[in-house]
């Protein structure tokens, strides 16, 4: 019976050692477990990026097809695909043998134009030279109409420039009165007024100015000769006036409108000068002319004359517009692409394709989600379906500000410029790209997924001896290609997946 308890006592303690053991093995285990077969990567060092993915197209920047404005016999075709051609170059012409004659027509016209203008500009007939003498006088009334207009243009610019915006100042710059109002039109020199107000009692004021021999009442309710030269003053009649003095400065030279008149008077000045000068020399040349007895001819007809020339040179440059409208030309630099015209044809809807070489900029569509992730002037790969393997770069040089609307979903047409082209690119191809909205160069990074948070803190675990143990790291900028910036740990350090 006692070996029968003693086997059963034993046999719970055996028992109770083995589930004490199982259960250190799992939790070393557990906190240190074996990571020879764990998944694991290292600390490198290179860029993070935010990336914008998007689909293109590519395009010439320059790419014209030329077609003739003017139907027409095809004459001659000057070049064929693959022809380097310069701006300005000739590529094709129609038939022109209508309009080269038309042409002709309208020179022949200019010259007789011309010689009808030079012999009315010769002088008139002997009978016309009577009219000599009512030259002469109408060159004087003239002159003398245009000395009058002109001094009263000139007199109004000055009495303008006097008599706009003149105010009275107080002669100390603590006086808070209301200025007196100064109106009306100054007929009189520059000159700076001085008058002084003094208050007589029960609210009435009387003012004194020198050129006037007695003292004048300060009326509020209308306006009062101020002087003898056209002005006006006005007192405000809810001021308590001050004996002190004042200031009119005429012309107002402190005014926002100063520069402006005292450029007008002196414009008013020289077209004077001018117009007067012009109109003495209309006067001289009429009485040299009566002098020789030989009048000049008539404003009316030097002027149909001078019209008819016009029109005759108007004439002949629309004959030439019309030669040059059956002639196709380079607009610039480039190679020719296709030619759909055929030498003997009627025009109709043939045409000639020129492409700028190089010069290659991406089309592509932002959807709303990301446009405003996108600038100017980011950088961007390209990989174009062609040859996935080359990688191009390229600038973000346009965003529409207006979207387009595919399925439902707003997008923003975006333009990319190629930063290098090859030799092997061509218009239409389709591409993908990289948009790099943000990026960290030369940095320490690790991909996203091994850092692992608890409680406001990161970590990750890095292999010790079979185990792996946990360390804090910093997270830095991180970018939607995978990988995010760390500060704390070295490259080459090796990291086990969570």
């Amino acid at each position: 019976m006692a070996l029968l308890f003693s086997f059963r006592v034993w046999k719970w303690v055996f028992l109770s050692v083995g589930i004490l053991a199982l259960a250190g093995l799992m939790f070393i285990l557990f906190h240190n477990p074996d990571t020879s077969t764990g998944v694991t990567t290292t600390v490198t060092q290179g860029p993070i990026e935010q990336l914008v993915s998007v689909s293109g197209t590519l395009n010439l920047i320059n790419a014209a097809t030329l077609t003739f404005p003017q139907s027409g016999i095809v004459q001659e075709i000057l070049v064929t695909e693959g022809t380097l051609v310069k701006k300005g170059d000739v590529l094709a012409v129609l038939d022109t043998q209508k309009q080269e004659a038309d042409r002709k027509d309208a020179l022949a016209y200019l010259k007789i134009a011309r010689a009808d203008q030079e012999e009315l500009l010769n002088g008139p007939s002997g009978e016309e030279r009577a009219l000599t003498e009512l030259a002469v006088l109408n060159a004087k009334n003239n002159l003398e109409r245009v000395i009058r207009e002109q001094d009263e243009l000139v007199e109004n610019a000055r009495r303008t420039l006097l008599s706009t915006d003149l105010v009275a100042v107080p002669a100390y710059a603590n006086n808070t009165d209301t200025p007196p109002q100064i109106s009306g039109i100054y007929t009189c020199e520059e000159r700076v007024y001085s008058f002084k107000i003094e208050s007589t009692g029960g609210g009435n004021y009387v003012y004194t100015l020198p050129e006037l021999t007695r003292r004048q009442k300060a009326e509020t309710a209308s306006a009062q000769p101020f002087g003898t030269c056209g002005l006006f003053i006005q007192f405000d009649a809810n001021t308590s006036y001050k004996n002190e003095s004042w200031k009119v400065a005429i012309p107002n030279t402190r005014s926002s409108f100063y520069v402006t008149n005292l450029n007008a008077y002196k414009l008013a000045q020289e077209q004077r000068a001018i117009a007067i000068a012009n109109a003495e020399e209309d006067l001289e040349q009429a009485e040299k002319e009566q002098t020789l007895e030989n009048a000049t001819p008539r404003t009316e007809s030097l002027s149909r004359a001078a019209a008819g020339v016009t029109q005759a040179e108007a004439r002949l440059a629309t004959a030439e517009a019309d030669i040059d409208e059956r002639t196709l030309r380079a607009p610039f630099d480039g190679i020719i692409s296709n030619v759909s015209l055929l030498v003997g044809e009627e025009n109709t809807r043939g045409s000639i394709t020129v492409a700028s070489e190089g010069g290659f900029e991406l089309k592509v569509r932002i959807p709303e989600i990301d446009v405003t992730k996108v600038s100017l002037n980011n950088d961007a790969r390209i990989y174009l379906d062609t040859r996935p393997e080359e990688v191009l770069h390229a600038t973000v040089t346009f965003i529409s500000p207006l979207a387009t609307e595919i399925d439902g979903v707003p997008y923003y047409e975006a333009l990319l410029t190629l930063a290098t082209t090859t030799d092997w690119l061509r218009g239409g191809m389709n591409a993908d790209v990289d948009i790099i909205t943000a990026s960290a160069q030369n940095v320490l990074r690790i991909p996203e997924r091994y850092i692992q948070k608890e409680a406001g803190v990161s970590y990750v675990f890095v292999p010790e001896g079979k185990n792996k143990k946990r360390v804090e790291v910093v997270p830095g900028f991180a970018g939607n290609d995978g990988f995010v910036e760390v500060q704390n740990l070295s490259v080459g350090t090796t990291l086990i997946a969570p």
